[in-house]
């Protein structure tokens, strides 16, 4: 059988995706090689019998190191597509530490099919693993020359095991963000009192500071890479390093200067802002936490809420009237004018004004007016969402708690029903944003301050938009036990359908694999957002005629801990590493979300023979 022998349109092999960089000495793993044509589409209907080889360095090794499962078949079916399972049976580091690749070659010299050689992997025993993520944002000056950060380093083997037998000894080396290494090492300190070999519990504890910040190194985050020190002990070689999360360096914070911004803050706690450096000539000398330090606390909801009680007491009234002028002002301020572009012949066009943001310094124009977002720490555009998704449910929790003090204490019940006996379904109804004579009295007399723009709007105005963590909330679950009727009752609603979309739109990966938590109960397919961060679970629901695969915000699973969710982020960072075929991305989708979840569903069911659907925890 003759094919086409111009280039553009020769068949060739393709391996995707590649094999694990570090795969392990004797442990199997997946390749999945495909037969494109020129314009890289799958090609069918041809079955090819595969060569599989092992290179080490430039030459083909012995083929006794390479196994290949009995039950996988090198075999180009007629759809396309070839599985393997294959193992490596001896380390790189036997061979003079040479790299390995993988050749797939085609069996059949008929075709006229291009061969393929697969990325560099180095064969290990046993690996590096950092369990804790770095801050993302570190003041080398502040607590004194002293000052390190804790960095917790342990040996695993092909099952993720401690390995408590082997003390390697480490070094770390500095890198950029870019994995680049940086030229001046001397910035990076290690403290004398740092245990710098794996002990017989598989870990060791690095303390380290960076002498040298971000901004002389233009901008760029730092990265550690930490490995077994060769040099010291020759026989590692067949131990694989990891690296660190990006960091940021600055010396320390400003100072703040001027009446405390508490109170301007409204309900955003303390451990949201941080005194930073200034955007530019800014105005604002206030940073927001980057979003994946925030633990996610937020509740969404698009809402105007009404107090349950006709008359307000006094002292809330004036808070509340006071937080109408304040979320008025902020609003104002979010988009400034500051002039005008110019025309050909150099005059102002007035019919096209510059606005910018007086927190972020960002501009917008006519032309991207409705698409321009907020920097991602921008004070103004946090704030606003602070006040839309969290402190109007506390303004409201408090305002019923007020109106049931009231009561009890006059012995008698409110004259105006509450808003839980409306004839309205939901707690929050969406704000209609209705103009008003006088906020401030409006505010006063309504509840909480109206927004001029939906949370989806917020959340989108935002180049990175912030995660959601509201369930794990110290402070919130004892203000809302606080809030408990004698009948359990509990002011504060659960995530609404508008919020769940406004979250789940966030998704860029799940995990398909059911995960348990400590308390033994199913919580479902964990889902992250881009930067790998928790944003919750997909559950399987049989509550319709056909299975559905539905989200449940981490802010409804209840029993979760902040170790569980750092216990799900590191296995999707390892999962990812390994290249697991339960990894299931959304740009490999088309960015089509619901075949994202199709997929993992018929992932999850080819995998789990014995379906039973579980209880889930809500």
């Amino acid at each position: 059988m003759a094919l086409h022998s111009d280039d553009s349109e020769r068949l060739r092999l393709k391996i995707q995706p590649q094999p694990p960089k570090f795969p392990f000495k004797s442990h199997a793993f997946e390749i999945t090689m495909y037969l494109v044509d020129g314009a890289d589409q799958l090609r069918t209907g041809i079955k090819l019998p595969l060569q599989v080889d092992l290179v080490i360095g430039d030459k083909p090794s012995d083929r006794r190191l390479l196994r290949v499962d009995p039950s996988t078949k090198p075999v180009i079916e007629t759809n396309g597509m070839c599985k393997l399972k294959v193992a490596i049976e001896e380390t790189s580091m036997a061979h003079g530490n040479k790299k390995m690749y993988l050749s797939i070659t085609p069996g059949d010299n008929r075709y006229d099919i291009a061969s393929v050689v697969s990325t560099e992997m180095t064969v290990i025993r046993h690996r590096l693993v950092i369990q804790e993520e770095l801050p993302d944002l570190w003041y080398k000056d502040e607590g004194g020359r002293d000052k390190c950060m804790l960095l917790p380093v342990h040996l695993v083997d092909q099952s993720n095991n401690p390995v408590g037998t082997r003390p390697v000894p480490l070094r770390v080396t500095l890198l950029y963000d870019n994995e680049h290494a940086v030229l001046k090492q001397d910035i990076l300190k290690m403290s004398p009192d740092s245990q710098r070999v794996i002990d017989q519990h598989g870990k060791a504890v690095l303390k380290l500071r960076i002498e040298d910040v971000s901004k002389n190194h233009q901008g760029q985050a730092f990265r550690l890479k930490v490995e077994a020190d060769t040099a010291q002990s020759p026989i590692n070689f067949d131990v694989a390093y990891d690296l660190s999360t990006p960091i940021s360096v600055r010396s320390k914070r400003n100072k703040r200067r001027g009446p405390s911004t508490t109170s301007a803050s409204l309900s955003l706690k303390t451990s949201h802002l941080l005194p930073g450096e200034p955007h530019g000539s800014s105005p604002t000398n206030l940073d927001l936490i980057s979003p994946s330090e925030e633990q996610r606390k937020r509740q969404r909801q698009d809402l105007e809420i009404p107090t349950s009680s006709a008359k307000m007491n006094p002292s809330m009234e004036s808070v509340l009237s006071w937080t109408g002028s304040v979320v008025q002002g902020l609003q104002h301020l979010e988009w400034q004018p500051i002039g005008f572009e110019t025309k050909p012949d150099g005059s102002m066009d007035r019919d096209r004004p510059i606005y910018r943001c007086p927190a972020c310094w960002r501009y917008k124009d006519t032309l991207t007016f409705d698409t321009q977002q907020h920097d991602a720490k921008c004070l103004i555009a946090n704030l606003l969402l602070t006040y839309a998704t969290e402190t109007v449910h506390h303004y409201d929790a408090l305002l019923k708690l007020t109106d049931k003090i009231q009561e009890r204490s006059k012995g008698f019940p409110s004259s105006t029903p509450t808003q839980s006996n409306s004839s309205n379904n939901s707690m929050y109804p969406t704000n209609t944003n209705k103009p008003s004579n006088n906020p401030m009295t409006v505010a006063a007399n309504t509840g909480p301050p109206t927004l001029q723009r939906g949370i989806t709007d917020m959340v989108n105005s935002l180049d990175v938009p912030p995660n959601l963590f509201r369930g794990n909330s110290t402070n919130l679950a004892d203000f809302s036990e606080l809030l408990e009727d004698s009948n359990g009752t509990n002011f504060l609603a659960p995530t609404s359908n508008e919020v769940s979309l406004a979250i789940e739109v966030q998704v860029y990966c799940v995990l398909a694999k059911m995960s348990v938590l400590s308390n033994n109960a199913y919580a479902g397919f964990p889902a992250f957002d881009m930067g790998l961060h928790l944003l919750g679970f997909y559950q399987e629901s049989n509550d319709t005629p056909t299975t559905q695969i539905v989200f449940c915000p981490i802010n409804d699973i209840h029993g979760i801990t902040n170790y569980e969710v750092q216990r799900f982020q590191m296995m999707v960072r390892q999962e990812l590493k390994e290249e697991s075929k339960a990894v299931f991305r959304l740009d490999r989708f088309s960015n089509d979300l619901n075949k994202l979840k199709e997929n993992v569903m018929f992932f999850h069911w080819e995998t789990n023979k014995e379906r039973q659907v579980p209880q889930w925890v809500m």
